[in-house]
């Protein structure tokens, strides 16, 4: 009898076996690649956000917030530190609570602890005198800045003249203004507010002067150190003239300290 022919497409005994060990091997593999990938964002920080609008001066109430997940390694820098965590969730809403919002807060954005309180408005600005502005300023967050204290505000200013390269220099902007409020409270020991901003009270020229001399900043951001207290009469504001000179060098007309 004649032998039967192989069949060229059905592989033989020991190569089918080989195919199994190396799919299945292949497949552990790429188990151990995707569980390397996803290792670090397995554990993640769920976060308050609004799926609703809120008006301001109208009660916060558990109806107005839905939760986003973040991935536990982003947060570790304390980027979303001035953002309400869902475990906090408490301290935001509730009959005891009845935080009304700062102002409108809108759909899809983050609740930061600034946006609500018990009253509408900073209450400091019962203190304004006449004459004065209250002004929010995004500072790089410093632990030692709290609601009273004097500050020096600096900037970072590119100095050269050639767009194509930079040249930054810090330089004192304002001397002599104290701290109203630290991220919209003007309570020292609330661990909640957020720490990039500052409220302070200037003469409403200086509000315009300092707006001017924030374009022509490399940075957003001002830093602030803490200085000594001032005894007997309170000093005022003052632009520092450093950087007086610098503006009347890059625009034109003068400016007045």
């Amino acid at each position: 009898m004649a032998k039967a022919k192989d069949n060229p497409w059905i592989p033989s005994g020991g190569v089918l076996i080989v195919a199994v060990v190396a799919a299945i091997v292949a497949a552990f593999l790429l188990n151990v690649y995707i569980g390397l990938i996803e290792s670090p964002y397995a554990v993640t920080v769920p976060f308050l956000v609004l799926k609703a609008d809120v008006a301001k001066g109208e009660v916060l109430e558990e109806g107005h917030l839905g939760v986003v997940d973040v991935p536990e390694p982003l947060v570790e820098d304390g980027a979303f530190d001035r953002f309400v965590r869902l475990q906090y969730k408490d301290t935001v809403v509730g009959t005891k609570q009845r935080l009304r919002a700062q102002w409108d807060l809108h759909k899809g954005n983050w609740l930061a602890y600034r946006d609500v309180g018990k009253e509408v408005g900073l209450p400091v600005l019962k203190d304004l005198p006449e004459g004065y502005e209250m002004m929010t300023v995004d500072i790089e967050p410093e632990p030692s800045v709290v609601p009273g204290v004097f500050v020096t505000m600096r900037g970072r200013f590119d100095m050269n003249p050639d767009n194509r390269t930079e040249e930054i220099e810090i330089l004192d902007v304002l001397y002599d203004v104290q701290v109203k409020a630290v991220g919209g409270s003007a309570q020292a020991s609330d661990r909640r507010r957020s720490a990039d901003n500052i409220q302070i009270f200037l003469p409403k020229d200086q509000v315009k002067r300092l707006l001017q001399i924030k374009e022509r900043m490399a940075s957003e951001r001002f830093l602030v150190a803490v200085r000594q207290t001032p005894e007997g009469v309170r000093s005022e504001p003052t632009i520092a003239p450093e950087v007086i000179d610098l503006m009347q060098k890059s625009e034109p007309g003068p400016v007045v300290p």
